[in-house]
Order: structure tokens, then C-alpha cells, then sequence
């Protein structure tokens, strides 16, 4: 992508312009680059000046000394294309999704931080007061048998007490020790009754211990200093309950407090994008749109409002265009036409002179009514005309119509026919009368001007169980493509760019049939008949 203005090595002056033009002053002469053209090959001279007219029509100009050959300050041309200045000004706001997705690691991290505390506590509080070397005591115990007299330890206890670095030991009813493995031998041989209560609770000289009930007395198990934190926690049950419940509602409040922050973001995140997609998709839709130039997004909402503007304004000037050559070409088009019909009326001309005057007169009125049909629908398109509402006998509108073709093509190989059922002679639409007859003449005029070889085209008008009129003509002509009827059908307008290859078969006529339709409400569906011939459908809905 293009940001700088450059000097090569030569000297001279490379790049690419994207604004409206590019003023190059050199010491000899002026150069002036369009939009869309590469910057020339210049001379080598001592300055040389550019000058960028920008959107807002200030100049902002640059100098740079080709001999030194010095790189321009970076621009940004503000008609840069549209996709290339949005992908620039998106790279700007990093910063705000990035907070969106701190914020929501915040969110998640906090949720989670205090709940795993929460289901710590509630998993460790009942080990509190638990002895976690009761199993392994009883074993030891089971381990040790004989009498007062001679007491065997197992091989497997004294492995394991050896493995555990603990020490063990048995003490009789009179507090004597009357057996131990690795005892230290700080601690005394006999122990009271209140020296036994306090370290079956707490510790023995610093070393915690467990206390087991064994045949020859209380079998004591002690561990290295420091090697186990004992807590003597008592709760009352009610309180317990209680806290247990409590746990569960945090935990719960917490998971909503988390799903309504997500929330929250998630809408205000929709919020700021949903009218920037809304206007990206207006743009591929042709329609007008204006964003509120405020919040994170105002450089995106500025620079999606100066694009419409600038369809908006390139689009009306097409418009004035079509109209302006509609508007010239009237005149010669209508002396031409005249002269083709004088040529093709004079008797005393050849029959093959007046034949060709006769086909200059057809195409002549072809070409009319094609600058007619292209801007009618240029007008429609950007709601340059007004749809007047007057109330048509439907009808009699098709009575004209067809009497019309039916005095155009006498004894030829078109034949056109009407079909009105009976309730529908006094069918009433309010629409534009005008514009009707445009929409119905066109879609005739497309199966006559695509069946050279002739066909029947027949007109028949019911009223349907929606209580709609339904208009339906018919031919028995060659139809069309299958994939040209899926856009026919599509909810979409066909864009003035897909006749560029469909002009030869079909050109504008019934483009602007779908345009009348739309503006009058008109559904109109288009198929093939099953053996050959098109199908047109369109349905009026009268109004209350």
C-alpha cells in the first residue's frame, strides 16, 4: 500500500496518486497526476514542490530536493480507496478490542479466582479436624502383636515407619512405654495421664503425633518435627449448614454477576459495530446512510459517512448525466426518426431503399426507448421521481396495452391475447399510471424483441385467494437462462454493472420492471413454461 512520495535514485519522482490530483511544480514546468495515474519519470532539477488537494479542498503541500534525493513525509490521501483506508483506521483501534479482551480475562480470572477459594475452603474444612493417618495407624497397629513381655513388630510396619521417617511406640495403663521403634531420646520413658491427654491433641515436644488404641496400651505414631500443621476445629453443626448454603448462593451470585458483565460488554461492544456493519451492507445495497461521528468508533463513522457522501455525490452525477444525454439526444433522435419515416413512406424510392430507411426508423425508436427506460430507471433508482398515486383500472389498462401491440403488428407473426375474469373487470390499483404501462410494455416488448421468429403473447388478469389481482403474461417464445431468472427473482436490484454482458440478450427493460414493481409493491415472480416461453407473474394488492 502507497504512503509515501519517493524519490528514486535517479532522481525522479515515483508513486502512485490517490487523491482527486497531485500538483508536481518542478523549476521548469507543472505536472499534474490524476487520481488513479502513477507519478512520471521527472527530470532532475534542484526542488520540487507537490501539492495534494485533499477532500476538503485545502492544499497541504510537501518540497523535497531531488539532487539529495530526500523521502517525503508520510500521507494518507483522504480518497484513498475504501477498503485501504478502512483496514488504516482499523489498525487504530486495537486498543479498544484489546480492553474488551483484557477486561473479559479480568472478568473470568476474578470469577474463578474466588470461587476456587471458595470450594478450597469448603473442601479443606472438613480436614481440618480430620487425622488423614488413621488408616495407616490401624495398620501399623494390626502389625504389632505378642504380649508384655515381648512385643514383634511386622517387617512391612517397621519399613514403613522407617520410609515415613516416624517413630512408634506403645504406652501401658501406668504410662510406662513398654515398646518403640527409633523413639528419640529427648522424650521421656513414662508419660502422666494429663501429658498424655495434651499430646494425643497437640504435639509431643514439637513432634506431631497420632494415637491409636492397641491391645497392650495406646499405640503412638510420631513425625518428624514440622512435617504436619494440626488444627483442633470444632464446629457447630446449624452454623456449618449455614455455611455450606452460604457457599452455594456466592457461587451463584458470582456466576450471575460474571454472565451480566459479559453481558454488558457484549452489548456495548454490539452497540459501537452494529451501525458500522448496518452501513457496510447499505453501501453494497446503494443505500443512504449517516453514523453518529462519537464514541470509540468516531474515525471509522467519519470516514463510512465521507464515503457515502461521495456515492451519494458520484451517484447524482450519473444521474444528471443520463439525464442530460436523454435530454440531447431527444432532439436528433426525433429528426432522425422523422426522416426514417418520410424515407420509409415515399413511394417514389426503391423498395429496398425504403426497406433500409424502414429498419434506420425501428432502431431509431429502439434507441429511444432504451435512453427512456435508462433514465426512468436511473430516476427510480435514486428516488429522483415521484411515484404518482391515482387510482387505474387495471382492466382497462390492459385493454389499451394489448390493443395497442394488436394495431402495431397487424397480420404478422405476433399474436397478442387478454384474458379478464369477470370479477376482476372493475380491478382498481392506485399507482402511477404511467409507469404501469412502462412496466407491462416492456415486458412484452422483451418477448418480442427475443422471439424473431414470432410467438403468441397472452395477457390474463384473476383474482386470487389472497384476494390480489394477478397479472400473468405468457409466451411461447424461447424463455430465459435459468441463472438470469434466479437474479430476476432475487429480493436484490440488479446493479447497472450486470447489464454489461446481458445487454445484448436483454438490456435494461426489465430491470426497470423490477424498479416499478418495487416502487408500487408489486410482487413479480419470472419462470420458464415447462415445454418453451416465459412466465411473468405480478400481483397487485389493492388497497382498503
Amino acid at each position: 500500500m502507497f504512503k509515501n512520495i519517493l524519490c528514486d535514485r535517479s532522481g525522479r519522482l515515483t508513486g502512485y496518486c490517490y487523491a482527486p490530483f497531485i500538483d508536481v511544480l518542478t523549476d521548469d514546468r507543472q505536472h499534474r497526476i490524476m487520481r488513479g495515474r502513477r507519478y512520471p519519470a521527472l527530470p532532475l532539477t534542484s526542488t520540487c514542490s507537490v501539492v495534494c488537494q485533499s477532500y476538503k479542498k485545502d492544499n497541504i503541500r510537501w518540497t523535497a530536493n531531488l539532487k539529495e534525493r530526500k523521502t517525503l513525509p508520510d500521507f494518507m490521501p483522504p480518497l484513498m480507496p475504501f477498503a485501504e483506508r478502512l483496514i488504516i483506521i482499523m489498525k487504530n483501534y486495537d486498543t479498544f478490542f484489546r480492553k474488551f479482551i483484557v477486561s473479559s480475562i479480568i472478568i473470568v480470572v476474578l470469577f474463578f479466582s474466588v470461587n476456587l477459594i471458595l470450594f478450597s475452603m469448603i473442601i479443606l474444612l472438613p480436614g481440618f479436624h480430620r487425622d488423614d493417618t488413621d488408616l495407616q495407624i490401624e495398620k501399623i497397629s494390626d502389625g504389632i502383636t505378642g504380649d508384655n513381655e515381648h512385643i514383634v513388630a511386622l517387617p512391612s510396619v517397621i519399613e514403613e515407619l522407617h520410609r515415613a521417617n516416624a517413630f512408634a511406640m506403645i504406652i501401658d495403663n501406668s504410662g510406662k512405654i513398654i515398646w518403640d521403634i527409633d523413639k528419640p531420646r529427648e522424650l521421656p520413658d513414662s508419660y502422666t495421664l494429663k501429658q498424655i491427654s495434651d499430646f494425643s491433641k497437640w504435639f509431643l515436644d514439637d513432634y506431631p503425633v497420632s494415637t491409636y488404641e492397641h491391645p497392650l496400651g495406646l499405640l503412638v505414631i510420631g513425625y518428624a518435627k514440622d512435617s504436619i500443621v494440626k488444627y483442633n476445629l470444632s464446629l457447630d453443626k446449624d452454623y456449618f449448614t449455614s455455611f455450606l448454603s452460604g457457599c452455594v448462593l456466592i457461587f451463584l451470585i458470582n456466576s450471575f454477576i460474571m454472565v451480566l458483565l459479559f453481558w454488558r460488554n457484549t452489548l456495548k461492544i454490539k452497540k459501537s459495530v452494529t451501525p458500522i456493519l448496518s452501513s457496510i451492507s447499505a453501501i453494497g445495497k446503494n443505500e443512504d446512510y449517516v453514523l453518529p461521528e462519537e464514541g470509540e468508533f468516531a474515525e471509522i463513522c467519519k470516514s463510512l459517512n465521507r464515503v457515502n457522501q461521495q456515492v451519494n455525490q458520484k451517484e447524482l452525477v450519473r444521474a444528471e448525466w443520463i439525464s442530460g444525454i436523454s435530454h440531447d439526444t431527444r432532439t436528433p433522435l426525433s429528426v432522425m426518426l422523422g426522416y426514417a419515416k418520410s424515407l420509409a413512406d415515399d413511394p417514389t424510392l426503391p423498395a429496398n431503399a425504403r426497406k433500409r430507411a424502414d429498419i434506420i426508423s425501428r432502431h431509431c425508436i429502439r434507441l429511444r426507448d432504451l435512453i427512456a427506460d435508462l433514465n426512468v430507471s436511473s430516476k427510480l433508482e435514486y428516488s429522483l421521481q415521484p411515484v404518482k398515486q391515482t387510482n387505474i383500472n387495471l382492466a382497462e389498462l390492459l385493454r389499451v396495452i394489448v390493443g395497442f401491440y394488436y394495431n402495431e403488428f397487424p397480420d404478422s407473426k405476433y399474436t397478442f391475447g387478454i384474458n379478464i375474469d369477470e370479477n376482476c373487470y372493475s380491478a382498481t390499483f392506485c399507482g402511477d399510471e404511467s409507469l404501469l404501462t412502462r412496466m407491462f410494455e416492456n415486458i412484452i416488448q422483451n418477448s418480442i424483441l427475443h422471439n424473431a421468429d414470432g410467438c403468441n403473447i397472452t395477457l390474463d388478469l384473476i383474482r386470487n385467494k389472497y384476494n390480489q389481482f394477478k397479472v400473468t403474461i405468457t409466451d411461447n417464445g424461447c424463455g430465459l437462462a435459468e441463472d438470469f431468472i434466479e437474479k430476476l427473482n432475487s429480493s436484490e436490484e440488479l446493479p447497472f454493472s450486470d447489464f454489461g454482458s446481458l445487454e445484448a440478450e436483454h438490456g435494461l427493460g426489465l430491470r426497470l420492471v423490477k424498479q416499478i414493481a418495487k416502487a408500487h409493491s408489486i410482487s413479480i415472480r419470472f419462470s420458464n413454461k415447462e415445454r418453451s416461453g416465459l412466465i411473468v407473474e405480478l400481483y397487485f394488492t389493492p388497497q382498503d
